[in-house]
């Protein structure tokens, strides 16, 4: 009978300890994530303003936060069509009153708050730069979790692409390779060869003969190897 009572309340003091550790993880995780929330810009804040334009998906809010554009990626200085992303993206919402959507990570590690920028309530920059072939897709699958505007910028690109738009009527990047490779899980892919995939499980990739069949698929290009 002794050891019954004993096996019983060992039983309970593990199950109590468990429990115990699932609050606290739940505690610490709910805490990093009001953290991350902290003194964000409201999303329909009246009067929230984009002020300055720092590139073509990078801008200044009136509240004085940095926002950067999700899933997209403008041309750098100095490459074809970062001018033209730049106006375009000043165009659009400098001076003008904007509405911000977040996703599952709220800032970058530079601080920068992340989000989907509309204009008109109902105008998405993000998407607009896409179409217009002055963005390409950038999507980082953890920070992302919104699949219905995941599926709008890769349509955009899509139709960009068919019309040879902006930074696609460039000439695609040699040496064109009979095959390529993409990562599922990081949604970029590359050349067979590319030294980011050293120590990569090459069953966990995708194999297309094209760049274009990876594009379609919302896959972005590896910034090692440029595929």
């Amino acid at each position: 009978m002794g050891k019954k009572l004993r096996a019983r309340a060992g039983n309970f003091l593990f199950k109590v300890i468990v429990l115990a550790l699932l609050l606290y993880a739940g505690y610490a995780l709910y805490q990093e994530f009001t953290i991350h929330r902290k003194e964000l810009p409201e999303q329909t804040l009246p009067g929230l303003r984009m002020v300055a334009i720092s590139d073509g998906d990078t801008g200044d809010l009136s509240d004085g936060q940095t926002v950067r554009f999700l899933g997209i990626d403008t041309p750098e200085l100095g490459d074809s069509f970062c001018r033209e992303a730049s106006d375009m993206t000043s165009k659009l919402c400098l001076n003008k009153n904007v509405r911000l959507e977040y996703d599952a990570k709220p800032r970058d590690e530079y601080g920068r708050v992340l989000a989907y920028l509309f204009v008109d309530d109902s105008i998405m920059v993000n998407e607009v730069l896409v179409r217009a072939g002055l963005a390409s897709v950038y999507i980082f699958p953890s920070d992302q979790r919104r699949i219905d505007y995941r599926r709008r910028l890769i349509l955009a690109q899509i139709q960009a692409r068919k019309e040879s738009r902006g930074i696609w009527s460039l000439p695609a990047p040699e040496p064109v390779e009979s095959n390529y490779l993409g990562n599922p899980h990081t949604l970029r892919f590359h050349r067979p060869g590319c030294r980011s995939l050293r120590r990569t499980d090459k069953k966990s990739l995708i194999e297309y003969p094209t760049r274009d069949d990876f594009l379609d698929a919302g896959f972005s290009r590896c910034r090692i190897c440029q595929p």
